[in-house]
C-alpha cells in the first residue's frame, strides 16, 4: 500500500501538482502521509461532515482550516 502512495505522491509532484489525500481517518495515516510527502488532506480525522454555518465556525477556529483551504481571510457565500 505504501509503494501506491508513495508513488502517487511522487508523480503528483512530478506534474508540479500539489497532493492532497482525501478520506484520512486517523492521526497515524496523516502522519504517514506527512512522511511520504502529502500536502493537504481531507476526512474524518480533520472534521466530521458539517452544516454550511457549522463549517464556518470551523473554518474560523480550527489549526486544520488553514492547512485545508490554504486561504486566510476567504469569503464565503452560499
Amino acid at each position: 500500500m505504501c509503494t501506491i502512495v508513495r508513488s502517487t505522491i511522487q508523480k503528483g509532484y512530478e506534474l508540479g501538482q500539489q497532493v492532497v489525500a482525501k478520506g484520512v481517518e486517523d492521526q497515524q495515516t496523516w502522519e504517514k502521509l506527512t512522511e511520504l510527502g502529502c500536502d493537504a488532506a481531507q476526512g474524518y480525522y480533520m472534521a466530521r461532515i458539517l452544516a454550511p454555518v457549522d463549517f464556518l465556525k470551523w473554518l474560523c477556529e480550527s489549526p486544520w482550516a488553514y492547512q485545508s483551504t490554504g486561504v486566510i481571510g476567504a469569503t464565503i457565500k452560499f
